[in-house]
This record gives structure tokens, C-alpha cells and sequence, in this order.
């Protein structure tokens, strides 16, 4: 990169600058999306061409491609990215992109499973530390609820469902403020007392 500007109006003395810097850039959740096979096709020549043209490395191992509404024969064949033929995943795989999970099928079941799992996990780490209720509740509405809702952009739970991903991050809490399991939860989601929030 070069850069030329005058630097003193009455002597018109040019200054130059040039600057050379090596960069490196990471391609993350890139997906490219073709009502058929053909289009697709185009779709990948052209991006593995500009990836050719501009000296970029794709690890293609960890390409996804999903075929939706395509059966038979034409399932099973893939497309062509660059060198390496890619083949449809099964149909329920889950392939991660932007934070949320998508199958063919359309399933959310291994998102709300791993929803769940992420919050036991994180009241099983606050329970045996030596922290308060306002401290667990804090960790609770600024981190699990964010990080939860975040996940839940391409898909809606019922209350039933929300209550299970939550219920141990819950019963965690009433531990910390010393109330008993069986407490109302409606006790510690009011705001004239605990105000934990709602998923």
C-alpha cells in the first residue's frame, strides 16, 4: 500500500509513504445457498476461483452440505468445491452456522439438547463454588439468559420446554439464597425479590 500527498503547499514537496503488511484473515460460517444442484456448482467454481485468485486456504474438511427437498438417486450425489468432492450430510446431522443449529429436517431437537446441557453445566460449576444468590442470579440474567436467547434466533420453545433447559440453574439458585427446592419459582422471578429472569 502506497500513499502520496503534498506535504508543504508552497515548496509542492510530494511525500510518500509506502507500507507493506502481511495479513492474515479467517473465513468463519460462510454459507451459500442454491435453489439446485447446478446453481450450486456455479456458486462454488466462482468462490473456489476468488479463493485461488486471492491466496486463500479453505479447509474444506470442515464444508458442510445440506441438500433440502432432494430425494433419491439425486441425493446422493454432491458437488465439486474446488478439489474435493463434498456429499450431502445425513439428513438429521446438525451443521452449526452463526451459533444455531440447522439439519434438513429441520429438527431442533440436538440444539434444545445442547441448550440444556450448557446450562446443567454451568449450575454444576456455580454450585460448589463459595458465591451468593445476588451472584448467581447476576452470572444468571447477564450470562446464561443472553447466551440462551442467542441460540434461540431460528427457533421458538414452549414454556414447558423452557423450564426444563432452565430447572437446575433454578434449583441452583434457591440453594445459593437458602430456599428450599420446592419454592414457588414465581418467588424468585418476581422483582420485589429476587428478580431472576425468564427464558
Amino acid at each position: 500500500m502506497s500513499e502520496k500527498w503534498v506535504g508543504n503547499l508552497h515548496s509542492g514537496v510530494r511525500n510518500r509513504l509506502k507500507l507493506r503488511v502481511s495479513v492474515a484473515a479467517y473465513v468463519d460460517d460462510t454459507n451459500w445457498f442454491a435453489s439446485n444442484r447446478e446453481n450450486m456448482k456455479k456458486i462454488l467454481k466462482i468462490a473456489n476461483e476468488f479463493y485461488c485468485m486471492n491466496d486463500i486456504a479453505i479447509n474444506k474438511s470442515k464444508s458442510h452440505l445440506i441438500a433440502i427437498n432432494v430425494e433419491g438417486s439425486e441425493r446422493t450425489r454432491g458437488v465439486k468445491m474446488g478439489d474435493t468432492f463434498l456429499q450431502p450430510v445425513a439428513k438429521d446431522f446438525p451443521v452449526r452456522s452463526l451459533g444455531v443449529y440447522i439439519t434438513e429436517t429441520y429438527s431442533k431437537q440436538y440444539q434444545k439438547d445442547r441448550l440444556k446441557k450448557l446450562t446443567d453445566y454451568m449450575a454444576l460449576i456455580l454450585r460448589g463454588k463459595p458465591i451468593t444468590d445476588k451472584q448467581a442470579i447476576y452470572i444468571f440474567n447477564a450470562v446464561v439468559i443472553p447466551m440462551l436467547e442467542y441460540s434461540l434466533n431460528d427457533m421458538t420453545l414452549s414454556e414447558t420446554e423452557c423450564l426444563r433447559i432452565t430447572t437446575r440453574f433454578i434449583s441452583t439458585i434457591k440453594n445459593k439464597a437458602l430456599l428450599a427446592t420446592m419454592a414457588p419459582n414465581a418467588l424468585i422471578h418476581a422483582k420485589e425479590a429476587y428478580n431472576v429472569g425468564n427464558l
